[in-house]
């Protein structure tokens, strides 16, 4: 989301934010035919692996889930997708604020962004990761040393006008140095992958100047649905005009 969007109670949000310029793979299953494993790197249990990025950090991915054809690789840029846990925190937060500032800079003001918390967001994340009546799912990207590049996180949606089948990508976030190689689409995926397991479609909130998250999210098929709504940070201080995208996950 954006810098202050709700990616963890009590954290304001900037819905559908993507920190990641013209970038946000799907859901990994059984590690893909092919695709090398990083010799010497214990498997991580439950790791989600993605299709077309050499296999760190894991050997089997969660049994049961398929991989997705399709998903687009990452050049030179070993890549593991799991489910995040409490001691991401950290990681989480550090991703949230550095994302963020550079993501939104020039769209919301500068102080405000300077003013953004590593040490309130690893606060909030912990608490929301901690607690298993959470509603959503948060994953993170990880390089082959465990280092959090990016996260996603999505679950029901939230808008008063939505019905039980309608899910929500809630928040992208990457950090700068991995933009455009491919994390920000595969974290995409990955949501839409598993939200289509409980919705028949989705919908996000982005800023309404985002114009390089606007163009990324149209080119993934999510088509402005005409709901627009106006939210404030910051003590009032901070307008955030937004617009609302919708897409099909399934058939009905």
């Amino acid at each position: 989301m954006v810098p202050g969007a709700p990616a963890a109670p009590g954290v304001p949000a900037v819905p559908g934010a993507l920190a990641v310029p013209g970038a946000p793979a799907v859901l990994g299953g059984p590690v893909v035919p092919g695709v090398p494993a990083v010799p010497g790197v214990p498997a991580v249990p439950g790791a989600l692996a993605v299709p077309g990025v050499p296999a760190v950090l894991g050997g089997p991915v969660v049994s049961g889930n398929s991989a997705v054809p399709g998903m687009p690789a990452v050049p030179g840029a070993p890549a593991v997708i799991r489910p995040a846990v409490p001691s991401d925190a950290p990681g989480i937060a550090a991703v949230h604020v550095a994302s963020g500032r550079a993501a939104y800079a020039g769209l919301l003001p500068e102080d405000f962004l300077n003013g953004l918390s590593i040490a309130a967001r690893e606060q909030s994340w912990t608490t929301h990761l901690s607690d298993p009546s959470s509603p959503g799912t948060v994953l993170v990207a990880c390089t082959p040393d465990a280092a959090i590049t990016g996260f996603v996180r999505f679950g029901p949606s939230r808008d008063d006008d939505s019905s039980p089948e309608t899910g929500e990508l809630i928040s992208i976030y990457l950090l700068q140095s991995s933009w455009s190689r491919g994390l920000g689409r595969a974290l995409h995926d990955h949501a839409v992958a598993t939200l289509s397991k409980s919705f028949t479609e989705a919908t996000l909130w982005v800023l309404s100047t985002n114009e390089r998250a606007r163009k990324f999210y149209e080119r993934a098929g999510w088509i402005p649905d005409s709901r627009t709504k106006t939210e404030t940070l910051a003590n009032s201080t901070v307008t955030l005009e937004e617009v609302r995208y919708r897409r099909p996950l399934r058939d009905r």
